[in-house]
């Protein structure tokens, strides 16, 4: 599932969070409050993230697209 909403309600489950080319992840325990949640990064971080800014900046311009009526 695609959301940009931090997950809610994690009784007895785990919940990870990351793009789909996994430059990082955050994971959600069912310890919400006791452990986590965790983070970590790719080796390749920087150049996977920069992938991952590109992309979200096309999807802002096409939604803005959208919006004036262009698309």
């Amino acid at each position: 599932m695609l959301t940009d909403l931090r997950p809610d309600n994690l009784t007895g489950q785990d919940v990870y969070v990351f793009p789909e080319n996994m430059a990082w992840t955050m994971a959600f325990t069912h310890e919400d409050g006791l452990l986590g949640p965790y983070f970590a990064q790719h080796p390749r971080y920087a150049a996977l993230q920069k992938d991952n800014e590109k992309g979200l900046k096309k999807q802002q311009d096409i939604a803005f697209a959208r919006e004036q009526g262009w698309l």
